[in-house]
This record gives structure tokens, C-alpha cells and sequence, in this order.
């Protein structure tokens, strides 16, 4: 909370001493519109990232390849239907019914 009293001072210092230029005002808030998101984007991206993780497809895959041919499955939720019905898609898996 009082971080928070500080950054109001500090913004509300700097417009008072910036009221007169309000080209150097509307510069300054594009500058830090724009660079907010490309710092949070540079902070979080590889811990973000799902790239290289394949456990959810790996899981459709097993179940699908647990069962016989044309057998029908039945999926609790949407973290089992879709995964199982996107992995159906693949020739090695075209069998099966999720349901």
C-alpha cells in the first residue's frame, strides 16, 4: 500500500512538472504503454512457454493406445475429451470413439 502512495507522488510529480509540454507527456505514456507489455513478455516467456512439452499429448496418446480397435471411450471434462480428441486425428489413433 505505501509502495503504491509513492508511485501516485512520483506520477503525479512528474505531470505537474509536465503540465505545460504535453508532447513530452503523451511520448512519455506511449513509451510506457508500449514498453509494459514487452517487459512482461521478456520476464515470463520461458516460464510460460509450453513449447517442447509434449505430457498432454503423450497422455492422449497412452489412453488411446490403451484400448482395442473401435472401442469406445468415455472422457470426464474437457482435460481428457479434447486431448483424446485432438490426438484422434492421427492415423495410429483414428480407431477409437471419445465420447
Amino acid at each position: 500500500m505505501i509502495y503504491a502512495m509513492w508511485v501516485g507522488l512520483g506520477a503525479f510529480f512528474l505531470l505537474e512538472k509536465l503540465k505545460n509540454n504535453i508532447a513530452a507527456v503523451g511520448g512519455g505514456l506511449v513509451a510506457v504503454l508500449a514498453l509494459i507489455p514487452v517487459n512482461m513478455a521478456s520476464q515470463n516467456w520461458f516460464t510460460h512457454s509450453r513449447a517442447g512439452n509434449t505430457l498432454a499429448f503423450d497422455y492422449a496418446y497412452n489412453i488411446l493406445q490403451s484400448v482395442e480397435k473401435d472401442a469406445i471411450i468415455f472422457t470426464n471434462g474437457d482435460n481428457d475429451t479434447f486431448l483424446c480428441g485432438t490426438c484422434k486425428t492421427l492415423p495410429v489413433c483414428a480407431e477409437t470413439s471419445v465420447w
